[in-house]
């Protein structure tokens, strides 16, 4: 694309350049030729930011709140049988997890689930299937 570019350009300053000018036609020469530099700076600047947006990506910048994966083993005491409405659902509670796993604040706020009880009470914690698929286990697997 570059060597096009700038065979083309040659081309056309050899073009209008090779023949001489007359005094009466120069000025007209001189605004003509700082047309077409102009025009061919924006082309190369343009294609050298288009060639730049493929190239190499950055390197990817780790992510401080990301949780290690010697870490990600939940603590099964803290799962816990809710009744509801519609029977029981197996949970693992907030309080258990923010007392006993050091990582609470960071678990996956979609696999974060919100129940209501049988006496209207509403109970939160997390899915533990959601949780796998996240990639979290137990500290034994169920």
């Amino acid at each position: 694309m570059k060597k096009q570019l700038l065979a083309g350009l040659l081309s056309v300053s050899v073009a209008l350049f090779g023949v001489s000018a007359t005094p009466a036609m120069a000025d007209r020469n001189d605004d003509l030729a700082k047309v077409i530099l102009g025009i061919a700076a924006v082309a190369i600047i343009g294609s050298a930011i288009q060639n730049n947006r493929g190239g190499a990506q950055p390197a990817p910048v780790p992510n401080p709140h990301t949780i290690p994966a010697r870490a990600r083993v939940l603590p099964s005491a803290c799962l816990q049988d809710v009744r509801t409405r519609d029977g029981s659902t197996v949970i693992l509670g907030v309080e258990c997890l923010s007392r006993s796993y050091r990582y609470a604040h960071l678990l996956p706020e979609s696999c974060e689930v919100d129940l209501r009880t049988r006496r209207r009470e509403w109970v939160t914690g997390f899915d533990p299937r959601c949780l796998r698929r996240e990639g979290f286990r137990l500290d034994y697997d169920y």
